[in-house]
């Protein structure tokens, strides 16, 4: 088999001219529409900031601090009020190479929303053949029992009858899918070529166009830096919601409306510690498998949130307890019998990414009153589900630990203020928005199909062109969005 053209080490500059399309970004989107341009003859050269980790590296480890290279900045990105941290993968593949292969399509009122309310033109049609081509390239498919840690949170649904299932993974076998091992894969591979390492820097432009992407390419052993240049007819930015924000802001890009890194959505994130008097073993299951959709936008008219099961490494477990020493020590010792949920929050809160004096990017947002209302909720009916299915007690992610042994206590130890700053761990792997889609080019960036309204040959392929948050994990909308903007690109 023909293998990927992937460069990671560089002895001298690169140029590359008379290329069909440059990519700045190997994630979801990136790899999207590399797959599908590729396959209609066009050359395809992807700049990608991260490292280049091979699929049976990232398989083989054990230790998570060697898995944190392949996060950007070791998966540490905090809000300017230090309220929450955004974790963004940077590597070959992004950030489908570091999260749990979960993919849920776009809730339809979702969709329905950004059609009223931002112009969004996309057809069912087309939607519903993008996500059967992006299911079929990366394996999506439903999951059974999946161990003791879900089913669970599965048996205190039931007993309040709230809506619940087991979640669609991207998955063949028992083996995860990533970008990397579907579609760029699947991608010509002649026609693709990936510069690993490399950083997109700037642009040339004559008027509405751009020429060329300027890059810098970084050897990994000699820290040596070498110029890259790619003169392309098309430009796809893949980078990221902060990033591709980031690269529009330096270089003044499709920003004349000043709406780049405007209205950026995190689904903020908390978790609760479920211990159970019997074995549950976690460890021996999948990290994430069932969800809780009773109180989100799939089953209400508002956003709302969504309960799913998790289960992290030890390392992380003992990070996530609200305890030191001894007390954290001893919940470790408990870790055979516990099950852990995460309250993901639609958020109707919007942050806004901008430069600092470096030219770094950073992030403004806090979460709203009614999104702390939500989260406060979410964290509550987490407690009252696993103490329905048999828990001797919840631990929540409050930062003063707080500990509930029965439902009558859950409203007095989780109080109406008790998702403010400073108040509860809240953690962000979504992030979207900032380069939002619609037809209104007074209030977007890109129009329905990711193209820019401002320059000519530009397209924004990732998940900062939400308009809004989707409120359940993003990847696969991502996959279907780029999708369709690479169909409709030539």
């Amino acid at each position: 088999m023909t293998e990927l053209d992937i460069k990671t080490k560089y002895h001298e500059p690169v140029l590359r001219e008379n290329i069909d399309v440059c990519i700045i970004g190997s994630g979801a989107g990136g790899s999207a529409v590399a797959h599908t341009l590729t396959n209609k003859g066009k050359s395809v050269v992807i700049l990608e900031a991260g490292n280049y980790y091979p699929e049976e590296y990232v398989t083989a480890q054990s230790r998570e601090d060697v898995l944190l290279n392949l996060w950007k900045n070791h998966g540490v990105f905090l809000a300017n009020d230090f309220s929450l941290n955004v974790s963004q993968g940077q590597c070959v593949g992004g950030s489908t190479m570091i999260n749990y292969g979960i993919c849920f399509r776009i809730p339809p009122r979702v969709l329905q929303k950004w059609r009223d309310d931002y112009g969004i033109t996309l057809s069912d049609e087309e939607i519903n053949q993008a996500y059967e081509k992006v299911e079929d390239v990366y394996g999506v498919t439903g999951i059974q029992q999946e161990g003791r840690s879900h089913t669970v949170l599965q048996d205190g649904c039931n007993d309040l009858q709230y809506s619940h299932g087991w979640m669609q993974k991207a998955l063949r076998g028992d083996k995860k899918q990533n970008a990397l091992i579907t579609f760029l894969e699947h991608s010509k591979k002649d026609k693709l070529e990936i510069f690993a390492n490399c950083k997109a820097e700037s642009v040339t432009k004559d008027g509405d166009k751009i020429i060329s992407v300027k890059g810098v390419a970084t050897d990994p052993d000699t820290k040596i830096k070498h110029n890259v240049e790619v003169f392309a007819e098309k430009i796809v930015l893949a980078a990221g919601p902060i990033a591709s924000s980031e690269f529009l802001l330096k270089n003044n890009l499709s920003n004349g409306n000043k709406k780049v890194g405007e209205r950026c959505s995190l689904h903020p994130s908390s978790s609760v510690v479920a211990e159970f008097p019997f074995q549950i073993n976690g460890q021996d299951s999948s990290v994430m498998a069932y969800y809780c959709d009773e109180f989100s936008i799939m089953q209400k008219p508002n956003f709302g949130f969504i309960i799913e099961s998790i289960f992290v490494a030890p390392s992380q477990f003992s990070l996530i307890m609200p305890s030191f020493g001894m007390e954290n020590l001893r919940h470790v010792k408990n870790y055979h019998k516990v099950a852990m949920a995460g309250v993901l929050v639609h958020d109707d809160s919007v942050g806004k990414i901008k430069l600092n004096k470096n030219k770094d990017a950073t992030l403004d947002y806090t979460l709203n009153k009614d999104d702390q209302e939500k989260m406060v909720k979410g964290l509550r009916e987490a407690v009252r589900i696993y103490l329905r299915a048999g828990a001797n007690k919840v631990i929540t992610g409050h930062i003063n630990e707080t500990i509930i042994e029965c439902e009558d206590e859950i409203e007095s130890k989780i109080p109406d203020d008790s998702a403010g700053q400073a108040k509860l761990l809240v953690l962000s792997a979504h992030p979207q928005g900032g380069n939002i889609m619609g037809e209104n080019e007074k209030e977007s960036v890109v129009n329905s199909y990711c193209k820019s309204h401002e320059i000519d040959n530009l397209y924004v392929c990732d998940a900062s062109v939400f308009p809004t948050s989707v409120g359940v994990n993003p990847q696969l909308t991502v996959l279907m969005l780029a999708t369709v903007a690479s169909e409709n690109m030539y």
